[in-house]
């Protein structure tokens, strides 16, 4: 029976995986790099996907509504540009 990579890594804890990849530089430069990239594309891609889906919907049926939506719009829009700003901010 083979084990899939991510059920391999499902059985360590956060604190081991990043250990494993920062601490003792088990990782190179390059496949650090590249992870962090992977995981900033992937969490932009699923805020922008969310912050359209909130405003493709239907039309607000009230005033209260509007603002609910427009509040959650501006969350995700906020969350999108900490993440890009953190992102622009790592050191290579």
């Amino acid at each position: 029976m083979s084990l899939k990579a991510e059920e391999f890594v499902k059985t360590f804890t956060k604190e081991e995986i990043l250990d494993a990849l920062f601490c003792k530089k088990c990782l190179n430069e390059r496949a650090t790099r590249n992870l962090c990239v992977a995981l900033f594309e992937e969490k932009s891609d699923r805020l922008l996907k969310k912050m359209e889906q909130s405003t493709s919907g239907q039309k607000p049926k009230s005033l209260r509504e509007f603002m609910q939506q427009q509040e959650n719009f501006e969350k995700l829009d906020r969350q999108q540009e900490k993440l890009s700003k953190n992102f622009d901010s790592l050191e290579w």
